[in-house]
């Protein structure tokens, strides 16, 4: 009798606890599905990073018809649209749910910078959602006003070659064709000798062909390399003593190429001087039994007179140092890097993409592969976070770019490239008839590609090119100019110097 009585309050407890067991769990289930839920699976998640005027698109189980609020940062976000999905949650399987999703706009009272919260509450109930980026559309350095072109320098000829010098006041060289001068067109359009032919050479070779030069920052030495009777010559030039050395004489570009800058051979078709004592060179390579402008980047150390290579690819000359750039893509083509040696920082063009090196430590920074519209739709997902733009390029970036759709791409500090994008769009390229359709997305436009930040921002809400282009490229009734135009230098204030018009003109931006 005593046993039956422990058993049945023994069966009794049990059964209480395993009731009391799935209540509690019937009572979990109903408050998780109460929660309001937010999708993260690839296809459905929300962006990362966003610029203010953006719509973000949430996906979930979100409840709209059940005091659903969204709180993004400092403030509740506007609900513009909402609607629901079959949503499946596993790629293999049919079987398919209803989800919510919802549009919010995206504003400036909400915040900036990183890591700005988001909680979403449904039901009564708050859950906090993955964290977002929002930027401006605009980033440091920017124009708040539209930006208009004007001439700032009259030039002899469109064979006049440029000496890379960006140092942010407006300075710029050239090497005049009908003179054999070096000039300097100063900041307020004046231009001045710095060197006749006969400084440039000192009596002691000959210029057949000038090929391309470099000014440190400072303004006070430059650095040129130029086709002689019968070598490549390298020299150094003092613009205050007028003082011209011969660094390197060249015949034929074979081993060995690195020591001294005396002993070795060295042909150069790029110059980037910094300010430190070291210049940066690009040299050519051969392919197929032709010689290819670019294909390393060498440094030559002022101090010590030693030249060594940071980088080199598989067109690179046999035996030549340096770490492999190749690109894997294209491994027959390297384009003109994109230099700025003060930052230590190298932009190497690709197609539909740029890759940025550090020059000193010969490391990847970043890699940033750009996505084009679709077609048939108006490409004008430009201005925000790398992962979320689309940009038409459909070109390698940089100095080899199509001017129409992205010209210059000027280095700036900060990691930064401005450029023109949309000078000329071609609606034929997008389904959408013979004519040009930029103004039709904001273009043209000067913009900021930013890799500390990794997005883009205007540089100026607009530019107007009245009375100029940027060459070279065909449009209906307009012939493309045999010469490229370049994109120089900027000054303090930031505005940017240019060639226009095939280089018949030296242009710089001003205040609409």
């Amino acid at each position: 009798m005593k046993y039956n009585i422990i058993h049945q309050l023994t069966v009794l407890l049990l059964g209480s606890c395993l009731f009391s067991s799935c209540y509690k769990a019937d009572n979990f289930k109903n408050t998780l599905d109460a929660l309001p839920q937010v999708s993260y699976q690839t296809g459905y998640s929300y962006r990362t990073s966003y610029t203010v005027g953006d719509t973000m698109k949430i996906t979930g189980r979100l409840q709209p018809n059940n005091g659903l609020k969204i709180r993004i940062g400092n403030e509740d976000a506007v609900i513009v649209a909402a609607d629901s999905l079959h949503f499946r949650p596993f790629t293999g399987d049919t079987a398919t749910i209803f989800m919510d999703w919802v549009k919010v706009l995206i504003t400036g009272n909400m915040g900036s910078g990183a890591e700005i919260p988001v909680t979403i509450t449904s039901g009564g109930r708050t859950i906090n959602a993955a964290s977002i980026n929002i930027f401006g559309q605009y980033g440091e350095g920017s124009f708040k006003k539209s930006l208009a072109l004007t001439a700032h320098a009259d030039i002899t000829s469109p064979y006049n070659i440029f000496l890379n010098c960006i140092n942010g006041k407006g300075d710029l060289y050239f090497y005049e064709y009908t003179t054999g001068n070096l000039q300097h067109v100063r900041k307020d359009g004046t231009i001045e000798t710095l060197l006749t032919r006969e400084q440039l050479t000192g009596g002691v070779y000959n210029i057949q062909t000038f090929i391309a030069g470099g000014v440190n920052p400072q303004g006070t030495k430059a650095w040129i390399s130029a086709q002689a009777d019968t070598t490549y010559a390298f020299v150094e030039l003092d613009l205050g003593t007028k003082k011209i050395k011969v660094l390197n004489h060249t015949k034929t570009y074979t081993a060995p190429y690195t020591g001294g800058i005396g002993q070795v051979n060295v042909k150069v078709k790029a110059v980037y001087p910094d300010s430190k004592g070291n210049v940066f060179l690009v040299t050519p390579g051969m392919q197929w039994g032709q010689e290819k402008d670019y294909s390393a980047v060498a440094k030559y150390n002022v101090t010590d007179g030693m030249i060594s290579y940071q980088f080199r690819t598989a067109v690179s000359p046999e035996g030549l140092p340096g770490v492999d750039i190749t690109d894997p893509d294209n491994p027959s083509v390297l384009k003109l890097p994109l230099i700025l040696p003060d930052e230590s920082v190298m932009y190497l063009p690709g197609s539909n993409k740029l890759t940025v090196y550090d020059l000193q430590s010969r490391v990847v920074i970043k890699t940033l592969k750009i996505q084009a519209e679709a077609w048939g739709v108006l490409p004008n997902s430009y201005t925000g976070s790398f992962n979320g733009i689309k940009i038409n390029f459909n070109s390698y970036i940089g100095n080899n770019s199509t001017p129409e759709t992205g010209f210059g791409f000027l280095p700036r500090p900060g990691q930064k490239l401005i450029f023109l994008l949309y000078q000329y769009l071609d609606g034929r390229t997008l389904g959408m008839g013979n004519n040009n359709i930029a103004p039709l997305v904001g273009g043209p436009k000067w913009m900021a590609f930013d890799f500390a930040e990794s997005r883009t921002y205007q540089y100026a809400p607009q530019a107007d090119l009245s009375n100029f282009v940027f060459e070279p490229f065909n449009a209906p009734g307009k012939p493309a100019s045999i010469f490229s135009d370049q994109l120089l230098n900027y000054d303090e204030e930031g505005h940017l110097y240019a060639t226009a018009n095939g280089r018949k003109k030296i242009i710089r931006t001003i205040l609409k």
